[in-house]
């Protein structure tokens, strides 16, 4: 297995490198969004694994925002981020960090979780959830019959991520409310296990969490599936692949510094990235790309392919269908 990765390596190097590489420098550099950094940190371990006496990998998470920021001024070799670059950061690159490859590497999922107990609710819809959490249900809904009156009287107790989370302010942006526009009432713990935890010890509890950081700790909750107006969609690869679930999905991307993957370590440590992807995704429990998206990004870096896809531009229901557009010719 080894060998096939380094061979694969050797030869996506041949592909994408100018005659001569430049020498490495001793520290890849990642930076911003958090939501990245499980994934980032898989691809250092196994790089380290594989290449012996190479360059550090230094992964950061200041924030998709500051690592843009960052990369702009040509600080950073790689910018972890949960959105595509808006207009003015495209002029700030433009200005001083260089040209840069655009790379969706994984889906960041959203799942709604209640009690195992809970015999009433397999299912909500999406209109049902955003009447549930925004500021004006406070007053109006308490319940479970206020959301569905063949659902019991009981009392519903919210539990949420802190407000100044990037987990809350996606969550946020799916309710198309903005942080201030969701109810106050709700509980907010400080990490994903801990939602976990309250929600399997309230029947009547409901929180959300990434699947990344949920999965794995299922006792005593169970996951609804959403209807978006088309029937009830449950999370799963497949259907965040095929854009069912989507409200509650996102693509997270790499910004790849073009200059700077001409030194050999960067150059190793991006191919090993992308090669492995589908792998380094698991690992970390994150949702995968589909194969074609992956391939594509491969061929990105060795068509040299720089730019944003999305021109500045962040859809309210983002996905990864413009990147596939704009590069599916690439060979």
């Amino acid at each position: 297995m080894h060998r096939s990765i380094l061979r694969a390596l050797a030869l996506l190097a041949c592909l994408t490198s100018s005659p001569s590489l430049a020498r490495s420098q001793p520290v890849i550099t990642i930076d911003g969004t958090a939501r990245l950094a499980p994934i980032s940190q898989e691809a250092a371990r196994l790089y380290h694994e594989l290449i012996k006496d190479t360059a550090k990998v230094s992964v950061k998470a200041s924030g998709t925002a500051n690592g843009f920021k960052n990369f702009c001024r040509g600080e950073l070799n790689v910018s972890a981020a949960n959105r595509p670059m808006v207009r003015a950061e495209l002029e700030l690159c433009k200005g001083g960090g260089g040209e840069y490859y655009e790379i969706p590497i994984a889906y960041d999922v959203l799942t709604i979780i209640v009690n195992a107990q809970n015999h009433w609710a397999h299912s909500i819809t999406m209109d049902a959830l955003k009447r549930l959490w925004e500021r004006s249900g406070q007053n109006q809904i308490s319940r479970w019959n206020h959301l569905q009156p063949l659902w019991p009287p009981y009392s519903i107790r919210l539990f949420s991520s802190p407000p100044d989370s990037e987990i809350f302010e996606f969550f946020a942006e799916a309710m198309q409310s903005g942080a201030k526009g969701l109810r106050s009432d709700a509980t907010h713990l400080s990490s994903s296990s801990e939602i976990v935890r309250a929600v399997s010890g309230n029947p009547s509890a409901i929180g959300y969490c990434p699947i990344a950081e949920c999965a794995k700790k299922t006792t005593g909750t169970k996951v609804l599936s959403i209807d978006f107006g088309q029937g009830p969609i449950a999370p799963s690869a497949l259907t965040v692949q095929n854009n069912r679930y989507r409200q509650l999905a996102r693509p997270l991307f790499l910004y790849i510094n073009r200059k700077s993957t001409e030194q050999i370590d960067i150059h190793r440590f991006v191919a090993l990235y992308l090669l492995r992807a589908r792998q380094l995704v698991g690992l970390a429990g994150y949702l995968p790309l589909a194969d074609r998206a992956y391939k594509i990004a491969v061929n990105v870096m060795k068509n040299k392919k720089v730019g944003s896809a999305y021109g500045g531009v962040v859809p309210g229901d983002l996905t990864i269908d413009e990147f596939i557009t704009s590069n599916a010719g690439l060979r």
